[in-house]
């Protein structure tokens, strides 16, 4: 069964990451939620030549701020993505579209791992076979 990823499209501010001696600007920026990554634009186009970043949504954490439109990812690599929505309801549903796919993205590795470690087990059973068969063939 093919899991589907959910899928958000919107406007969130978004803090700079770096920021000019300390002060970080909030500038209006457009998300798109897919297949999880969460991209984000210029402009509400979304056209390839105006895309501003990349966030893998695999391995990041996300947390949620007392005033309830901002939310954060902490990526793996250290880096922080904070976004404000416009409204509670609005930062909800993108906090619930990221967690979602987290479970996602979490659920899927722990079944690649669960194949990998069968798949290693079978292999084991595949070289006692072997094994077993050489012995009989020469009369051991």
């Amino acid at each position: 069964m093919q899991v589907e990823f959910p899928k958000r499209i919107g406007p969130l501010r978004k803090k700079a990451v770096g920021g000019t001696f300390g002060v970080k600007s909030v500038k209006k920026r457009w998300f798109r939620l897919e297949s999880g990554e969460l991209r984000y634009y210029n402009e509400e186009q979304m056209k390839p030549s105006q895309l501003k970043g990349t966030v893998q949504i695999a391995g990041s954490n996300l947390s949620s701020d007392k005033d309830k439109r901002v939310f954060s990812l902490h990526m793996a690599d250290g880096k922080l993505l904070e976004m404000e929505a416009s409204s509670e309801t609005d930062a909800l549903m993108w906090v619930n579209a990221i967690r979602e796919t987290q479970e996602i993205l979490r659920s899927s590795r722990r079944k690649k791992e669960r194949r990998r470690r069968d798949d290693v087990g079978l292999e084991k059973v595949g070289k006692y076979k072997v094994r077993e068969t050489t012995l009989e063939n020469t009369g051991h």
